[in-house]
């Protein structure tokens, strides 16, 4: 399965400069960077605005003015990337709600009961892409068995497991009247059984409710799988029931995923644009700012809180180009890429201490040059990286990763000595 984004998320370590990064791909960015530029000047050097620096270009003896143009700054929490609310679904853990499913089941010897899982029911937004390619870890189930019925209902046997519906809808069965489970990439039938705990079977007092929890992995695993490949799933409860005559028990299936993914080792890719104002100068002036830069930089400074590598790769391009890669527009501006290292985390994979870091990448005046007009956008790479040797690492909903990123530059103005 697959988690899918559309924020900046990246890693940093403490003290440590950032290194050399991927291609990722784009990911899409909530916060914008307020529009505007910050004049710092430079030790020694004549205060003033971008705008000076403009009306200065060819006048007088030469003038240094220090500017800091926003890139981006960026917030990206995991809640942020999922069209759901986060639910504590079972045993006070938080996660995502796939569905809940309700069923009633004939209280008969060899019954089978199921119920469609709408496609709706799984929606990871951003995620979806990272979800294909990713294994949940953990998905923990509430299975609630009412019995409203005279008498004590006992099922034995019982199997809970996903079937692909066939296009009329039916359950597909084999010659013996079996559901036909789907099965994981081993060819390992996606089904759990289920029975009160120390015992054999479920037994339901009349008018009671018997609760068992269970990790469903491989259902929840079964059921995003056939959603995200186009396919209708069902989850099937199948079993063997003792009871009133004619009876039936209300079963209701509560379904959550959590974020404790094993990363395949290339990663997963996650991709943002943001587009904002830049310095507002018209095509003359800017050209010649560009060409009059003797110093930039862009600075990134980023806060990891969550627990995966990270591989950062940027790209600039002048003008609005909304939800387009800018990596692929012609002229655009790709900045050195750098890696950023994940958070601590425990033996469990969980993250117990965020990560801060700063990495600064040496930028040619024509390479600023994007910033200096109206509006740019910018395309930003971010491939998560397993960090341990199984690629196993837990991310929860709210784990966050900050990201401000600005362009530093030393112009030199006035009459070329």
């Amino acid at each position: 399965m697959t988690l899918k984004t559309e924020h900046h998320i990246l890693r940093s370590v403490p003290n440590t400069p950032l290194h050399t990064m991927r291609p990722g791909r784009p990911t899409s960015a909530p916060a914008l960077a307020t529009a505007g530029l910050l004049l710092i000047a430079a030790l020694g050097c004549e205060p003033g605005s971008v705008t000076e620096a403009r009306n200065q270009l060819n006048r007088g003896g030469e003038r240094i003015f220090s500017l800091i143009l926003p890139v981006t700054i960026d917030s990206a929490v995991v809640d942020d990337f999922l069209e759901g609310v986060n639910d504590t679904v079972v045993n006070g853990v938080l996660g995502v709600p796939i569905d809940q499913q309700s069923l009633s089941v004939p209280v008969i010897p060899s019954f089978l009961a199921s119920n469609p899982v709408p496609v709706t029911a799984v929606d990871f937004a951003e995620f979806e892409d990272a979800v294909r390619d990713a294994t949940i870890a953990s998905s923990p189930a509430r299975l609630r068995f009412t019995n409203l019925n005279g008498q004590v209902a006992t099922l034995s046997n019982v199997v809970i497991g996903v079937v692909a519906l066939n296009p009329d809808g039916s359950i597909p069965v084999d010659g013996t009247g079996a559901p036909v489970y789907d099965t994981t990439g081993a060819g390992v039938p996606r089904t759990l059984g289920v029975s009160d705990p120390g015992s054999a079977v479920i037994t339901v007092a009349v008018g009671a409710t018997s609760t068992i929890d269970v990790e469903a992995a491989i259902i929840v695993d079964g059921v995003v799988d056939l959603i995200l490949n186009g396919n209708r799933p069902a989850v099937v409860v199948s079993g063997d029931g003792a009871g009133p005559l004619g009876g039936f028990l209300s079963v209701t299936i509560d379904m959550v995923a959590l974020f404790d993914f094993f990363l395949p080792p290339e990663g997963v890719v996650l991709n943002s644009n943001t587009t904002q104002a830049g310095a507002e100068l018209d095509t003359g002036d800017a050209d010649q700012v560009a060409d009059r830069v003797s110093l930039a930089s862009f600075i990134a400074v980023a806060t990891n809180r969550t627990a995966f590598r990270v591989d950062v790769e940027i790209a600039i391009a002048e003008g609005d180009f909304g939800e387009t890669d800018v990596f692929g527009v012609p002229g655009s501006v790709v900045i050195s890429s750098f890696s950023l290292d994940a958070g601590t985390v425990d033996v469990t994979g969980v993250l117990t201490a965020p990560i801060v870091d700063t990495v600064t990448i040496a930028l040619t005046g024509a390479q600023t040059r994007p910033l200096l007009g109206d509006l740019f956008t910018a395309s930003t790479r971010i491939t998560l990286l397993p960090v341990s040797a199984n690629g196993r690492a837990v991310i929860r909903p709210t784990d966050v990763v900050t990201f401000n990123a600005r362009a530093a530059l030393t112009i030199v103005t006035g009459e070329k000595q």
